[in-house]
């Protein structure tokens, strides 16, 4: 497995599976024009909702402190599949990881100096039958969406509780709280995008509607699956796909789907199947929204109406080869902290920036593991797939294709 760092004005076209690629440069342009606003309340079309906007120019944000990781550790390699991390009292961390094709889940728990406490490859989870691939996983480790022989089915704290649907496919997103959970899928009987909302507690199907909107044509069925984001605080479901350079959003209680334009088309010079967008995260309080586009790095949303607040477009990605799964994907990472106040994000030196929610600043940079078998930086090759703060936002935990690391952040 292997990454290299792009930045979001280099559109790179990957010849020889993510080694050795060959890259073709194109010149950075800026994107200005009238403010985003929300489309009619009796909108139940995909019409424009706002057109570019930009309110704050990318600042000339300088050099900021530079914090090396409190310990790391190495981890068995599990490509692109599903990961949690979680935070017990005592300071321990616990990094449970889905393996591709059901070759079992791992899970690795360190104590607050970074030894490990167990190190066990787990049993699948108890009443699932057969082979289980995990389709999504909630911010903190309970909640697991796993594609058995009985179905898709969900599990709550390692135990199966039930079954969503026949089938796993679609992108998931659950609400912060783990409260609902939301798929997005290309629907069976036609070429139309599908929205299914399910509460997760009474393990329901709460809203479902079939949108005019079409899949299934440059990329066939979703091959890289939709971005989901679930806020429950207003009933909505905002995801995007590697088919459409828009974000969506559907409303539960209106029945409506309305688009956002949000960063600049990027399928023209897509090789990977990723598309445009390739991080969105909502905070935990609901309040800040921000994506990570291909071509013009990252954006800040308001999340009530989806208007562009500020853009950094030198926020990057990367390109992985998973050789599990055989494909090469672009990715980049996103996390708040548990208040909103910090966004971490993808560091062009293969680390993590976090950045002041406020202020819209980079305050610090979180640099990358450094392997012990290597005489180098281990992530200026290869970034992190996974980014979470701890609930008292004084530690940060970056999961790495094959490394962990944690930091002590002190923030204020």
């Amino acid at each position: 497995m292997r990454r290299a760092i792009r930045r979001p004005s280099d559109f790179t076209l990957c010849l020889t599976l993510g080694v050795g690629c060959g890259e073709t440069a194109s010149t950075p342009r800026s994107v200005h024009a009238d403010s985003a606003t929300a489309a009619p309340e009796d909108t139940d079309a995909t019409g424009p909702g706002s057109e570019f906007a930009v309110t704050e120019a990318d600042p000339d944000e300088g050099p900021v402190p530079e914090q090396a990781p409190f310990w790391t550790a190495k981890v068995s390699p599990y490509g692109v599949d599903k990961a949690s991390v979680s935070f017990a009292e005592a300071g321990s961390i616990t990094v449970h990881v889905w393996q591709w094709a059901g070759f079992g889940d791992l899970e690795y728990t360190f104590d607050a100096a970074g030894m490990v406490i167990q190190n066990p490859q787990l049993d699948l989870e108890e009443g699932l039958v057969g082979v289980a691939d995990a389709f999504a996983v909630d911010p903190e480790g309970r909640f697991h969406v796993l594609d058995s022989e009985g179905g898709c089915r969900l599990s709550v704290d390692r135990r199966d509780v039930g079954r969503l649907a026949e089938s796993c496919d679609g992108g998931y997103g659950f609400a912060q709280d783990g409260s609902f959970v939301s798929r997005v899928s290309c629907s069976a009987d036609s070429a139309f995008t599908h929205v299914e909302v399910f509460d997760v507690d009474n393990r329901e199907l709460k809203h479902e509607k079939v949108l005019s909107l079409a899949c299934g044509t440059s990329t066939p069925h979703f091959e890289t699956a939709p971005l989901v984001v679930t806020d429950a605080r207003r009933s909505r479901t905002i995801f995007s796909s590697p088919e459409h350079a828009e974000i969506f959003v559907f409303d539960w209680l209106k029945d409506t789907l309305v688009e956002f334009p949000i960063h600049r088309d990027a399928r023209a010079v897509d090789s990977h199947g990723t598309g445009t967008i390739l991080a969105m995260s909502l905070s935990e309080d609901g309040m800040h929204l921000a994506t990570v586009g291909k071509s013009d790095g990252l954006a800040w949303l308001e999340p009530e109406t989806y208007a562009v607040i500020a853009r950094h477009p030198n926020v990057p990605y990367y390109t992985l080869f998973d050789a599990c799964d055989c494909r090469t994907l672009d990715a980049s990472v996103l996390a708040w902290s548990p208040e909103g106040r910090y966004l971490a994000t993808t560091s062009a030196g293969g680390g993590v920036d976090i950045r002041d929610a406020e202020k819209r600043l980079r305050i610090v940079t979180l640099t990358g593991p450094v392997d012990p078998t290597k005489d180098s930086n281990w992530s200026g090759e290869e970034g992190p797939l996974l980014v979470r703060f701890s609930p008292d936002g004084q530690r940060l935990v970056a999961l790495y294709p094959d490394h962990v690391a944690v930091y002590a952040t002190e923030l204020p």
